[in-house]
């Protein structure tokens, strides 16, 4: 049994989670949207039910619980002068107030068993754009923050919000493929683990504000206690939201969302064994073709090494492509040496089910739209990089100990080099 407590920013529940008598009492606040109820946070408030975060002039935050009734009732003053601004900018059904607490066993704080409050405002369609054109429908993007104490003195206290976070609770298929949440988000990789992918949607993360207006807000109001000032800062968040900032340089671009996904890149061949080695350099060696003619000895440091050229490639590509037995090492369709990479637009939705978050009451449950399944192979003209490089380099070493054998000394070299392109 576990109580929700959201000081890791972690805003989902699982269906299978079992809660305890606070995360029920939790459960059923938000549920039935008593923590947007004015009566209710007051007589939380005055109660001293509720904590505070006291973010001081170094940036240090502390967590807090309001003493007296004179904090009791300046926090409650403020807190709802900005809930009033977040319904005026925002439709009811589109902000509420979230909830947890801080329930931390055997330790003797304060602030031990107090509940906190937050902001969160959903985003449930729009269109973000940016300065090049580019345009993208997004579902379901969510922004959070905290209002923070900066100043507490007879009966004054001035709160600021933290920097805003967000997360999804709906993410199309290209998007997750692409390991985008939002363009200011923070990301995953495409190469991560389905559980790493599935924490990094239903976690919060920071939004990156740059040096925008934003910032220049949260600083304003750390300073003076000014409503409209905080409407301001709630409005921009919508251009923080439906913006792709390029200038901001992006966690992810829009630009780079992709259906596919992209599971083997390079060359496919078989493992080189021994024996396949050494059959496949015995072939080249045995060969009438005249790619020797443009293998080139390079001197570096008194030693020598051997350079393909690119006829010579050309040459060992050809050779290759001949040999029925060793032109996996090359493949060629159309005419064309190409490199094929396998290319999935299937997806793997599992536990989206299981995660949901309470916004205005209702249950929320994470999901993925625009979802199809195919497996497509796409191919590359890759003429200038076509033989297996790995074998290109085991060759190399393998004709320059050859030659070298064969070679007793500097001068004898240089007359070879020199004949072979006489």
């Amino acid at each position: 049994m576990k109580s929700i407590d959201t000081l890791d920013h972690s805003i989902f529940q699982n269906v299978n989670d079992k809660y305890d008598n606070t995360g029920n009492y939790i459960m059923s606040l938000r549920s039935f949207k008593k923590t947007k109820s004015k009566a209710w946070l007051t007589r939380m408030i005055l109660a001293n039910k509720i904590g505070y975060i006291l973010h001081d002039l170094n940036g240090n935050n502390e967590r807090k619980s309001l003493s007296t009734d004179t904090a009791r009732q300046a926090f409650l003053t403020s807190f709802l002068g900005y809930i009033e601004q977040l319904s005026i900018i925002y439709d009811d059904d589109n902000w509420d107030i979230g909830i947890y607490k801080a329930d931390l066993p055997n330790m003797d704080c304060e602030y031990n068993g107090k509940y906190f409050l937050y902001v969160i405002i959903r985003f449930e369609s729009f269109v973000i754009r940016n300065s090049q054109g580019i345009n993208r429908t997004l579902k379901d993007v969510f922004v959070t923050f905290e209002l923070k104490v900066t100043y507490v003195d007879d009966g004054k206290m001035i709160l600021r919000p933290s920097v805003p976070h967000g997360f999804r609770t709906s993410i199309a298929q290209d998007e997750w493929n692409s390991g985008y949440v939002h363009s200011h988000l923070d990301f995953f990789s495409a190469n991560d683990n389905h559980f790493t992918k599935l924490q990094r949607v239903i976690h919060t993360s920071k939004f990156c504000i740059g040096n925008d207006d934003i910032e220049d807000l949260i600083a304003l109001l750390g300073n003076s206690y000014d409503p409209y000032l905080f409407a301001s800062f709630l409005s921009t968040i919508i251009t923080l939201v439906t913006w792709e900032s390029l200038e901001g340089k992006p966690h992810r671009h829009m630009r780079n969302i992709t259906s596919r996904v992209i599971t083997n890149n390079g060359i496919r061949v078989p493992s080189m064994n021994v024996n396949v080695i050494t059959s496949s350099y015995e072939y080249i060696f045995n060969t009438e073709h005249n790619f020797f003619r443009n293998i080139e000895f390079r001197l570096n440091e008194n030693h020598y090494g051997i350079h393909f050229n690119k006829l010579a490639i050309k040459g060992i590509k050809d050779t290759l492509i001949d040999a029925e037995d060793y032109n996996f090492l090359v493949k060629k369709v159309a005419g064309k040496y190409i490199c094929y990479r396998s290319e999935t637009n299937s997806v793997n939705d599992n536990g989206f089910n299981n995660h949901y978050t309470i916004f205005n009451g209702n249950k929320i449950f994470l999901k993925m739209y625009n979802k199809t399944n195919s497996l497509t192979t796409q191919t590359e003209d890759i003429n200038d990089y076509s033989v297996y490089p790995n074998f290109l380099n085991k060759l190399k070493d393998d004709l320059e100990k050859q030659f070298y054998n064969f070679s007793t000394s500097t001068s004898i070299i240089e007359k070879r080099n020199q004949s072979i392109h006489s």
